[in-house]
């Protein structure tokens, strides 16, 4: 979606449910955080075309690839292979995803979530150092499926929102 475009904004708008104000509130805030700071957004395959996105990453930058309940579409196999790509790569990559308690595992120092939701999502972080290695899966916190409030767990970050 172009969200400089009035006709895509628009109809990411008519998808928040009437009953929800909240939700509408977050999108509004994000449309205009993303028109004051706009980001490069690609449509593709999560496992075929992001090795050509890996390929054209600035190779002065950190390469991050954020997932926030996209991988939890993705079949098991489809999830593997999309982890594959990041460790096979010859640059260093983090993963940072906000997905399903079910997608991500092995997350180090995962604590239980205060809240019993089953709108929730588990935070973490996967570093690939690149060359076919995983340096650490580390858990970060919980957060609510559609932003209404994340948890942060781990002594010494930020507080809960």
């Amino acid at each position: 979606m172009d969200l400089s475009d009035d006709d895509d904004r628009r109809w990411l708008e008519a998808c928040v449910w009437p009953d929800h104000p909240e939700r509408s509130l977050r999108l509004t805030a994000a449309i205009e955080l993303h028109q004051r700071n706009p980001v490069r957004l690609v449509a593709g395959d999560a496992v075929t075309d992001l090795p050509a996105l890996i390929d054209q990453a600035p190779s002065d930058h950190d390469l991050v690839v954020m997932t926030s309940w996209a991988a939890y579409y993705l079949s098991p196999e489809q999830r593997r292979d999309f982890e594959s790509v990041m460790a096979s790569s010859t640059r260093a990559i983090s993963w940072i995803s906000a997905e399903h308690p079910s997608v991500v595992s092995d997350l180090h120092n995962t604590q239980a979530p205060k809240s019993e939701s089953p709108d929730i999502a588990r935070i973490g972080v996967v570093h690939y150092p690149g060359r076919g290695s995983i340096s650490d899966r580390q858990f970060v916190g919980w957060s609510h499926n559609h932003g209404a409030w994340i948890d942060w767990p781990i002594p010494g970050s930020p507080a809960t929102t």
